[in-house]
């Protein structure tokens, strides 16, 4: 895929995330439409975009801005039993290649608890050059805190 993607691994109920990130988003966009998208068997998400004529330059070449710096972006997340991030990040970085597994001294290396989610904000440009992005990643990000704060 392609787009530039900000990651949040939480216990949070996926209803839970899309709800609150569609009440944030309101601050960006008064009006906008969201279509449910499944990527592959374990990935389902959400493309956001604020009229048919961000969605028709979404379905013509994805991830690009129109005049007003604006884009249609995704929200997609995978449930997991358990997350082990050194393999996955292995995975997406050398696709089939065999790599160590159990290496319990890389401080790298985290398995989370199970029965968890990741849930990933692909952006249409990189957060550094595009304040759209920017605001999107803060709001996203924003949910994720107040888990944070529920559990002290």
């Amino acid at each position: 895929m392609i787009g530039y993607s900000v990651f949040a691994v939480s216990k949070l109920k996926p209803e839970f995330v899309f709800e609150q990130f569609e009440f944030l988003l309101k601050e960006l966009w008064k009006v906008f439409t969201v279509q449910n998208t499944n990527f592959n068997p374990t990935a389902i998400g959400k493309l956001y975009f604020k009229d048919q004529e961000m969605y028709e330059l979404w379905s013509d070449h994805v991830f690009t801005l129109n005049k007003d710096g604006e884009a249609a972006f995704l929200i997609t997340y995978q449930f997991f039993e358990r997350i082990n991030m050194q393999t996955r990040l292995l995975e997406s970085l050398y696709p089939g290649i065999d790599y160590p597994s159990g290496n319990y001294a890389n401080p790298h290396y985290y398995i989370f608890q199970k029965n968890i989610y990741e849930y990933a904000l692909v952006l249409p440009e990189a957060i550094a050059y595009c304040e759209f992005s920017e605001k999107l990643s803060n709001l996203f990000l924003s949910i994720f805190k107040c888990e944070t704060r529920l559990k002290r």
